[in-house]
């Protein structure tokens, strides 16, 4: 059956849309005949075609259900353009062995011949160069030490209970290495460092 581009409906002008009349991008024919017979449609619910058919906008035809019934009616149907989309296009997904040699010489070469533009870091106004300066923010120094200055958090040491500023994902729960190593939790190297120091005469 032929359905006309355009329609009127209560004064204004429908126009089809790929499978839906719609006024204006955000506004549908079925949503408004909804709305004009039983009031706003309430969050999270969606207007469906029981016939399946997207121009069939009688309010016989159309039934108000929540986002995740609605989607479990058309799950069918979009699985099957999924795969239908997949196989016209199957040569886009999967490449041969020579097709992918060549675009790894040829993202290769571009990256060589790429030619680097001298940047500034905001922070220590350090001079540098990069090939890609439009996602240049800051040096590598920099980088570290405000990541660094940004998570550290105050943790209170499991043994003394004395108040530390340390890294927020490291695994440090003691504020010495004499509680990490009476506590059991210091490594090999922390405990061989704390035996080489003299003890206080």
């Amino acid at each position: 059956m032929d359905y006309p581009k355009h329609i009127y409906v209560d004064g204004f002008r429908w126009c089809l849309s790929k499978d839906y009349y719609k006024r204006s991008v955000f506004i549908s024919l079925h949503r408004h005949v909804w709305e004009r017979k039983n009031g706003p449609i309430p969050d999270g619910h969606h207007i469906h075609h029981i016939d399946g058919n997207k121009k069939n906008n009688s309010i016989e035809n159309l039934e108000c259900l929540s986002e995740s019934d609605h989607h479990k009616k058309h799950w069918k149907e979009n699985y099957e353009k999924m795969a239908l989309h997949l196989a016209k296009n199957r040569r886009i997904y999967e490449r041969s062995d020579a097709q992918r040699e060549s675009f790894s010489k040829w993202s290769k070469k571009f990256w060589v011949d790429k030619e680097a533009t001298e940047v500034e870091c905001p922070i220590c106004k350090k001079k540098s160069f990069c090939k890609m300066p439009t996602l240049f923010k800051k040096c590598r120094k920099c980088q570290k030490d405000t990541h660094y200055a940004d998570n550290q958090v105050e943790r209170a040491c499991k043994l003394c209970n004395i108040k530390f500023i340390c890294y927020k994902y490291s695994h440090t729960f003691t504020c010495s290495q004499k509680c990490a190593v009476r506590s059991g939790w210091a490594t090999k190297r922390q405990r061989n460092e704390l035996a080489s120091i003299e003890p206080d005469s």
